[in-house]
C-alpha cells in the first residue's frame, strides 16, 4: 500500500516571488524557506498524491529531473514529517 502525504492543515503556506515560499508553523513559530522545486511539491502534497504520482507531475514543471528524483522527494517528505508540517494516509 502507497503511502500519501497531507499538509497539516495548521501550517500557513506564503508563496513569494519566482516560487519561492515559506512555510510557517503557528504552534512552534517557525518558519521554513522552500525553494521553487520545494513549493511545487508542497502543493502537490493534498492527501490524494502519492511520491509517484508526484513525480510523474514533474516534467510538466521542470527540465533535466534527476534519476533519483523519486527518493529525493521521499527524503525532503521525511524532513518534512519529522517537522510535523506533513502526514501521511494509507
Amino acid at each position: 500500500m502507497k503511502k500519501i502525504p497531507f499538509a497539516n492543515p495548521e501550517i500557513v503556506y506564503r508563496e513569494d516571488f519566482d516560487d519561492w515560499a515559506v512555510l510557517f508553523d503557528p504552534d512552534t513559530a517557525e518558519t521554513y524557506g522552500l525553494d521553487e522545486t520545494g513549493s511545487f511539491i508542497w502543493k502537490q502534497i493534498n492527501g490524494k498524491n502519492s511520491v509517484a504520482d508526484i513525480l510523474q507531475a514533474m516534467p510538466a514543471e521542470f527540465e533535466n529531473i534527476s534519476d533519483d528524483a523519486g527518493s529525493q522527494i521521499e527524503k525532503f517528505l521525511g524532513e518534512m514529517e519529522e517537522k510535523g508540517l506533513i502526514g501521511y494516509r494509507k
